[in-house]
């Protein structure tokens, strides 16, 4: 009977436990990525998919983009109602973040838009105005937020 009962105990909290996981992509998660990762990969280790991707041709190769939305911060409200309840709730703060790959499915450089640019390897400098412009052209494309 103990031992029927510690595995159910075990097992409730296994899914509980599973259940809280989150489903977002972190900064945490970027930092287990390495140069050279495939597409597959990355998306596998991030556990999840895509927002969207396109290419970008520079050099005279196509280089396949993709992004994905990470969790960047977290905000809490709370508001006192009527009779003295109190009314919380947390919102996630996430920010595209992109990964570019070379025309043999490795990775070569992934992080926020404007970082590109200021990366020491002239390649991704280079590629960066590139990029930009096409990010902000398939957003317009598709009807998404942007910015500029």
């Amino acid at each position: 009977m103990k031992i029927t009962f510690r595995i159910g105990i075990m097992c409730v909290l296994c899914i509980v436990l599973a259940s809280c996981r989150s489903a977002d992509a972190t900064m945490d998660s970027m930092m287990k990525l390495r140069k050279g990762e495939t597409p597959d990969k990355v998306q596998a280790m991030l556990d999840r998919e895509p927002s969207y991707d396109f290419s970008v041709s520079y050099q005279g190769k196509e280089h396949p983009v993709k992004v994905y939305p990470i969790v960047i911060g977290k905000v809490s409200t709370s508001s006192s109602g009527p009779g003295g309840q109190t009314y919380s709730s947390t919102s996630n703060i996430s920010s595209n973040y992109i990964f570019l790959f070379g025309p043999d499915q490795k990775l070569i450089y992934w992080g926020f838009l404007q970082e590109f640019s200021k990366d020491e390897d002239p390649f991704v400098a280079g590629i960066a105005p590139v990029l930009q412009d096409k990010y902000f052209a398939h957003l317009r494309e598709k009807g998404g937020y942007w910015y500029e």
